[in-house]
């Protein structure tokens, strides 16, 4: 059997103190007296202790008010217009998100429009390359097709590399997103719990597939509970119609809708249903459709700050260009509870 290796609880025991003061006494901090450090580190040299170099210097810029400048990251923007994506709440949480971590951690981020006149792919890379920057994020990605298309053509050699809100299945590239089987899990769960039984699902088609159907497959997994009667078709279209999406739930006759796409809610009080004493209603990503409606908060801010961390991480053990495998870093949402749907029995 292999030796256990020293922690920093171990000398924290050998030493009589706490963990806290082994990790501030190994960083040198002035909190500690000069002789107590000598001492704790002298007895983690002499029981072969090996500091995490880069949680250390994490902690580190973490604890600094001002951190020293290390790098500037790229965000690709690969939205059709420059500023198509600040028009939704998420995606501005996310890059809200991007921003603040990068911040505590020492380095700028930057933005830059794939849909730039005269932007090539290798004018984007001579450009990267010339400022010296390491890192990409790759973000606000509306259009699956489009964006492969032109990722593929990339030369991501000597680039640290994360993709933000889903997996880039054909491409090996890390990725940062919210836990989307889970968010649709939970919220046909939360539904459930409050008494609906004949709960609808509308889903974009495009979006749907982007993320490889993982909303749908929570939500369908989470009506398993329900008897097959009570497990409406899903409503899935590339351009949503309002006639047909009120046809929809009348012929299913639903009690409660989950919805990604925003603003449908309107749909249903226009046509004279009252929410939520005829029909609950509940968003899949509840804060861009605004109205303060019940559903799941995504978290988008924590992906955002996720896709940091795990570029730096790439920075800091030498890893760039596309990996081998791929990493996928899921965020799970939240319920949040509102005046759209029904409060559980007993509250």
């Amino acid at each position: 059997m292999p030796p256990i290796r020293p922690t920093l609880q171990t000398i924290a025991d050998a030493m009589g103190v706490s963990a806290m003061t082994v990790s501030l006494a190994l960083r040198n901090s002035p909190r500690i007296s000069v002789a107590k450090r000598k001492q704790i580190q002298a007895h983690a040299e002499k029981i072969g202790y090996q500091q995490n170099s880069f949680a250390a210097s994490l902690v580190s810029l973490r604890t600094q008010k001002h951190p020293k400048y290390q790098a500037t990251l790229a965000l690709l923007n690969c939205y059709a217009s420059r500023a198509g994506w600040r028009q939704y709440a998420n995606l501005t949480r996310m890059f809200e998100g991007v921003c603040t971590r990068a911040k505590e951690l020492g380095y700028l981020v930057e933005e830059f429009w794939l849909n730039e006149p005269d932007m090539s792919v290798d004018r984007l890379r001579r450009t990267l390359v010339s400022r010296g920057i390491p890192g990409i994020l790759m973000a606000f990605i509306p259009d699956r097709d489009w964006e492969l298309h032109r990722l593929r053509e990339f030369d991501f050699r000597g680039f640290a590399c994360a993709s933000l809100g889903w997996r880039l299945e054909e491409m090996n590239i890390h990725s940062c997103s919210n836990d989307q089987y889970y968010t649709g899990l939970l919220a046909a769960h939360k539904l459930i719990e409050r008494g609906y039984r004949r709960i609808g699902l509308i889903l974009n088609e495009g979006l749907d597939t982007a993320i490889e159907h993982r909303l749908r497959a929570g939500y369908t997994m989470a009506m398993q509970d329900l008897p097959k009667n009570c497990r409406p078709p899903a409503y899935s279209a590339a351009v949503l119609n309002r006639e047909s999406f009120i046809q929809w739930i009348r012929k299913n006759r639903l009690d409660a809708i989950l919805a990604l796409p925003a603003g449908v809610h309107r749909w249903v009080l226009e046509e004279g249903w009252r929410i939520p004493e005829d029909i609950g209603f509940a968003y899949l990503d509840c804060v861009t459709p605004g109205d303060g409606l019940a559903g799941i908060d995504q978290k988008s801010e924590l992906v955002g700050s996720a896709a940091v961390d795990m570029v730096v991480a790439l920075l800091h053990r030498n890893e760039s260009g596309i990996p081998p495998y791929q990493k996928s870093m899921l965020i799970r949402g939240e319920w949040v509870q509102s005046w759209s749907v029904r409060n559980p029995p007993g509250v």
